[in-house]
């Protein structure tokens, strides 16, 4: 069995995948507005202006618990039985003689039993960028996509996103076309609200597969 890197492009190119410009489904996705409560505002000032003054120091494990989680606590992604976030778990499928697998930062998903990932919907990739490095975010979020568009095997889009740093992107993969969006800085209000907007749409987007 083959195994490749995580590298976009080599994925990109070993599948077949085709990046497009645009997408109905990323564009649905991105106009999601909704309004917090006073206390849901409150609470995303408060690590928007923590993230502001700290999140440059901060490690991948301290931005997930000072930040990312909180951002899926206000988006309120969760429904019992059907939507549940997961961190740094394991995800593998071997796809046309190639072998692929992958830690997932961040993955939100159907659960089964007591709390482990089905059905898998969205990948959240992190990457604290440091001099030098080679890791690339966006090959590991894309790896999982294609794990998770294979076990589904419903033709259904996969949705992600990787950010490195205070970036964002947003992505889908619907059958062989791969589109991502605009970047999003987090340390921008405005980018930070797009953001906890797009994380609470993909609620309404996995009940109404």
């Amino acid at each position: 069995m083959e195994k490749i890197s995580h590298d976009i492009n080599t994925l990109l190119d070993t599948f077949g995948i085709e990046p497009v410009d645009e997408s109905a489904v990323l564009t649905n996705w991105m106009a999601a507005e909704y309004t917090l409560s006073p206390a849901q505002n409150q609470l995303l000032r408060e690590i928007h202006t923590q993230f502001c003054k700290q999140g440059d120091e901060w490690n991948e494990e301290e931005l997930k618990i000072k930040f990312l989680g909180f951002l899926f606590f206000i988006a309120e992604i969760e429904e019992v039985h059907k939507i549940q976030t997961f961190y740094e778990r394991p995800l593998s499928c071997d796809i046309n003689n190639v072998s692929l697998s992958v830690k997932c930062d961040c993955m939100v998903a159907m659960p089964k039993g007591k709390g482990a990932p089905k059905v898998p919907y969205f990948f959240l990739q992190e990457f604290k960028k440091q001099k030098g490095d080679k890791n690339d975010p966006e090959g590991q979020m894309f790896a999982a996509m294609l794990i998770a568009q294979a076990k589904n095997k419903d033709d259904k889009p996969i949705y992600g996103a990787w950010l490195v740093g205070n970036q964002w992107r947003f992505t889908t993969l619907e059958g062989k076309q791969y589109v991502y969006s605009a970047y999003y800085d987090a340390t921008k209000w405005t980018d930070l609200l797009g953001i906890v907007y797009r994380l609470r749409k993909l609620k309404d987007l996995i009940l109404n597969r």
